[in-house]
């Protein structure tokens, strides 16, 4: 073996382990680091400085590891402790993290994104609340748009909004589309007027269809990206959907633009128009505002596919966006402000074999806490969404949740969740209450402690590095202080790449492009979130626990400390199922309780999923019988069943198409 050629590549290998070490230079060092290149310069510190310091560092280390792996030996852990007090409470949690997307509107029609779009609305506890899909408006036909009495064709739009209703998720509905292709003009006053109609007729139509309250639950919002736009032609579509929105209920929620270019023309132009500029309708000045989007990612360019993501990228951006609206538009200053697609890398169909993995779920959470910690705490930011663009179909390598075999458009097809997806179903267990985390924040392992009113603590921790090939492990030990209880249940639940997760067992299956109908259920077998140990009962004394374990990189565990219920699980409710192929699905409405261990699917009283699942649904083959459901609590406690539901057992069939209904208002 080569000392020259060890030496080359461990000073790389060198990089990697302080990642995985958390190191961190001095002070004064990592102050240079952080500054622009522009900011160096006005300090008269070049770059040289930071590369001074850390050659030499990289250099001694590199030797090192040759004769570390010349040796045979390996790295050792870094150790993390982590002290948690139940009373230093920093504020209210809110699920910022529950929203997905996915694009085009035409593919709801398809039968694997209706598949899909259920399995995501399955995740407990609302853990994927709100969903946007561009050009829903292209699904809405019309004649006599510039009358007073337009006829729409709202069928196919009905169909989309109908499965997102089903789903149980709720509308980040962009106001984005184009009916019959009619709009080509927005600098014409009767195309602008047709559009503050169409705006109005479709709230009001939704509201008729699901009720004023849930449309009300809803955003709304502008065209996606609207870079190409001439800013004047934007202002004046924003006002006709403005006032098309307060023409039907003025409690519907409206913004935007979310723009992909940091501080475009078109969010300038915007923010100017809302804050002093006339409306096109009313003639007043100034136009309503009820929130800023922007599209922050960690790798923005698809031209830049090869890079690695750069997640401080997506805090600094942001920052300056809010620093700008803050300096020129303080009247603003405290409207919620959205990322809605704050993704590690621009693309959704560019092949990256880390989605496949627990670095996807890693790095989401990485880019949570961030968000978090930068914006929410120390600058008070109000940040309701934070949105990841995965609701797409694919495989193992694209932005999806569920890995996609087969035909999507017909029956032949089969999905498998990815780990991705598990995180959701993590973090819908977090609490609804954040808890300080002291210490300085390491950039590769990060910590989201809550609580849930008197009866429970969830830490949240991840490992990770914005280098996909990066690897190492952590030691955590963790201590719980204060907690108000004394008897609990522990449990901590596991994402890495070090446990048999699908794709690893996919993998040692030869990577088959169309799996079996015994592969599929093999893989289905490692795609729940899964235990990191069983269940423990614990004592605590005078209100404190500690624990160790090993946390890999990339990897997410949760630590859930949970106070007994008097009671056990209740009864399930809602069973329904829904026929795929030679698959069904089965879904049921969740239950409230915290401390569910699973739910049980039983077909004629016999349970027939495996493992343990916490979401609300579950594919079984298509087998006739009696079904139902009920749920099991971390105490081995078991609900009472569900109502059944028979199902006779059919071939396969092709989905009917979306029905041409009559033109209606």
């Amino acid at each position: 073996m080569c000392l020259e050629s060890n030496l080359a590549g461990a000073h790389k290998l060198a990089g990697r382990f302080l990642s995985a070490l958390n190191w961190r230079p001095p002070a004064p060092i990592r102050h240079v680091a952080k500054q622009s290149k522009a900011s160096r310069l006005r300090l008269g510190i070049g770059s040289s400085l930071w590369y001074a310091w850390r050659r030499p560092l990289l250099t001694l280390m590199s030797g090192g590891l040759v004769f570390a792996r010349l040796l045979g030996a390996q790295p050792v852990a870094a150790q993390r402790q982590i002290e948690i007090d139940w009373q230093r409470e920093i504020a209210p949690l809110a699920p910022i993290w529950a929203s997905t997307h996915f694009d085009p509107a035409r593919q709801v029609f398809e039968p694997a994104m209706r598949q899909n779009l259920l399995l995501l609305g399955a995740v407990p506890h609302r853990g994927i609340e709100f969903i946007k899909i561009h050009d829903m408006l292209d699904l809405v036909s019309a004649e006599g748009l510039e009358t007073e009495n337009p006829r729409y064709d709202w069928s196919r739009l009905d169909a989309a909004m109908d499965l997102v209703h089903q789903s149980g998720m709720k509308h980040f509905l962009e106001l984005m589309g184009n009916p019959s292709k009619h709009f080509n003009n927005w600098q014409d006053d009767r195309k602008l007027q047709a559009w503050r109609r169409l705006v109005r007729d479709l709230a009001q139509r939704y509201m008729q269809r699901y009720g004023r309250t849930e449309v009300e639950s809803w955003y709304f919002a502008t065209w996606n990206e609207p870079e190409a736009w001439k800013p004047e032609d934007f202002n004046n579509y924003y006002d006709a959907c403005s006032e098309g929105l307060r023409a039907a209920n003025p409690r519907l929620r409206f913004g935007g633009p979310g723009t992909f270019v940091t501080l475009s023309p078109v969010l300038r132009s915007l923010l100017r128009h809302c804050e002093s500029g006339t409306n096109y309708f009313t003639r007043e000045q100034g136009v309503r505002l009820d929130f800023i989007s922007v599209h922050e990612k960690a790798v923005k360019s698809r031209r830049d596919k090869d890079k690695n993501p750069d997640t401080r990228v997506i805090v600094s951006r942001s920052l300056e966006a809010v620093e700008y609206i803050r300096r020129e538009h303080p009247r603003f200053r405290q409207l919620p402000f959205i990322n809605d697609e704050a993704d590690a890398q621009a693309g959704w169909n560019i092949p990256k074999t880390w989605r496949a993995g627990a670095y996807y779920p890693a790095i989401i959470a990485k880019i949570l806490n961030q968000q978090l910690l930068e914006l929410v705490d120390k600058e008070r930011v109000n940040y309701p969404m934070l949105e990841h663009c995965n609701a797409f179909i694919g495989d193992w390598e694209t932005q999806t949740m569920l890995a996609l075999f087969g035909d999507p458009k017909g029956n032949d097809f089969a999905q498998v969740k990815k780990p991705v997806l598990n995180l959701y179903t993590m973090l819908s267990l977090l609490g609804d209450q954040r808890l300080r985390v002291p210490g300085e924040p390491m950039d590769n392992l990060g910590v989201l402690a809550t609580r849930r009113g008197e009866d429970q603590v969830a830490v949240l921790l991840y490992h990770c590095a914005d280098d996909p090939a990066a690897r190492g492990a952590a030691t955590i030990q963790l201590q719980l202080r204060g907690v108000p209880f004394t008897d609990a249940i522990l449990v901590r639940y596991r994402i890495d790449d070090l446990q048999a997760h699908p794709y690893r067992l996919w993998q040692e299956m030869g990577s088959p492009k169309l799996p079996t109908r015994e592969q599929i259920a093999a893989l289905r077998t490692r795609q729940e979130l899964a235990l990191a140990t069983p269940p423990q009962e614990v004592t605590l004394s005078e209100g404190k626990l500690s624990l160790e374990f090993e946390l890999p990189m990339p990897g997410v565990q949760l630590a859930l400390l949970s106070r007994k219920p008097r009671r056990g699980p209740g009864p399930v409710g809602g069973l329904r199922l829904e026929q795929f192929g030679d698959e069904i699905l089965l879904r049921w409405d969740g239950l409230p309780s915290r401390v569910l261990r699973t739910y049980e699917v039983l077909l004629a009283g016999r349970r027939i999923n495996a493992p343990d699942s916490l979401d609300t649904a579950f594919l079984a083959p298509n087998q006739p019988g009696q079904y139902s459901v009920r749920a099991v609590d971390y105490w081995g406690r078991i609900g009472t069943v569900s109502n059944s539901v028979k199902h006779v057992g059919t071939n396969a069939t092709t989905p009917a198409a979306i029905p041409r209904s009559e033109k209606i208002r």
